[in-house]
């Protein structure tokens, strides 16, 4: 039975989500956390996603829109993230069927450096 998890992402990524789903990669979440392994990042809930895209994750996106998408996994193939309470992380890609947009969220002009 599928468990249902939750991916932000920024909005530019969307078609390529959709077409190709979601892809283990290095990204800027993963790279700040030591990570050396692509992986896919989740958050346990909405209100957990929503309360790390507006205390960090934002920041990290860079563009005024992002994606909130609840994401069906196999619980055997995720693993708890120790570095973010209420956050787990996949080694696996996620196929697009399994991917549904739950809102866009905008986060406001990109602030300059």
């Amino acid at each position: 039975m599928a468990l249902t998890l939750y991916h932000v992402t920024p909005l530019s990524n969307l078609a390529a989500i959709e077409k190709e789903g979601l892809l283990p990669k290095l990204g800027r979440r993963g790279i700040h956390a030591g990570a050396h392994v692509p992986a896919i990042y989740f958050f346990e809930d909405e209100l957990t996603a929503h309360d790390g895209l507006f205390n960090w994750l934002a920041n990290e996106i860079r563009e005024e829109w992002a994606v909130l998408l609840a994401v069906d996994v196999d619980p055997q193939r995720i693993e708890d993230d120790p570095e973010i309470a209420g956050s787990y992380f996949t080694l696996h890609a996620i196929l697009p069927e399994n991917i549904r947009v739950v809102e866009r969220v905008e986060l406001g002009p990109e602030e300059e450096d």
